[in-house]
């Protein structure tokens, strides 16, 4: 949602809020760039996922 800022007589206000764009959020699972030009979202696909590996430690494994 976007708001517009208002400056009234009694002080600071806010306009009417309006839809940025329509998606789907699963769980709340975004995220907003610091300037707010750009949102990162999980709207997922529906399908299971596959597991994730981490590999810790790794650099050394390769003798680093």
């Amino acid at each position: 949602m976007a708001v517009d800022p208002k400056i009234t007589p009694i002080g600071p206000g806010a306009g009417t809020p309006t839809p940025l764009f329509s998606t789907r959020v699963r769980g709340g699972q975004y995220d907003a760039a610091r300037d707010g030009q750009r949102f990162l979202i999980n709207a997922g696909s529906g399908e299971v996922s596959l597991p994730i590996t981490v590999a810790l430690d790794w650099a050394k494994a390769l003798g680093r």
